[in-house]
């Protein structure tokens, strides 16, 4: 037992070292980029702004961005909002948007490319249990610049999905009712 009492204390010691160093690193680091910019700031005012302001940017749109697990609870959520309405109130365009994407989920071709500062919704061709010779070609530029306007779903950016918006844009106002 005092053994194993000093095996982790004497581990613990080591990773709080370790976590001090890191954070001595980190500081040390974000020191020098600090004075870094504060001299580019004097000599360049104009230009350091708009990098600060783009790099501040870019970290808002990652922080911002909507993963896979989001637009799949979107998906479901509009298929209950959608399933709750009499068939007469439902807007048919809605209705058949979300089916559409539940069926494509539901056939696993729904496929999610995380890009940092958007997630990008598209349609593949195959679902990944499909073990054909034109299902293994990941390779063929031709399928995607062919099937880019079919394939392309929705983008996920600031949080939100245009695409999945748009299409449940007044979902429980009937068409009829529109003329």
């Amino acid at each position: 037992h005092t053994h194993t009492h000093t095996t982790m204390a004497l581990l613990l010691r080591r990773a709080g070292a370790a976590v001090r160093g890191a954070a001595q690193s980190a500081y040390t680091d974000y020191r020098d980029s600090l004075v870094g910019i504060g001299r580019s700031l004097k000599a360049h005012p104009v230009r350091t702004v708009l990098q600060a302001a783009g790099v501040t940017g870019v970290a808002a749109l990652a922080v911002q961005c909507p993963t896979e697990e989001e637009y799949l609870n979107r998906v479901r959520a509009s298929s209950r909002a959608i399933g709750m309405l009499f068939p007469n109130e439902r807007r048919r365009s809605s209705e058949r948007y979300v089916a559409e994407l539940n069926a494509l989920q539901g056939s696993r071709q729904l496929t999610f490319t995380h890009l940092g500062v958007a997630l990008l919704v598209w349609r593949g061709d195959y679902g990944p249990d499909v073990r054909t010779y034109e299902a293994a070609q990941h390779w063929s530029l031709h399928r995607w610049v062919l099937s880019w306007r079919t394939a392309f779903v929705d983008v996920g950016v600031w949080g939100r999905f245009p695409k999945l918006e748009e299409g449940m844009r007044d979902y429980d106002r009937n068409e009829r009712y529109d003329e």
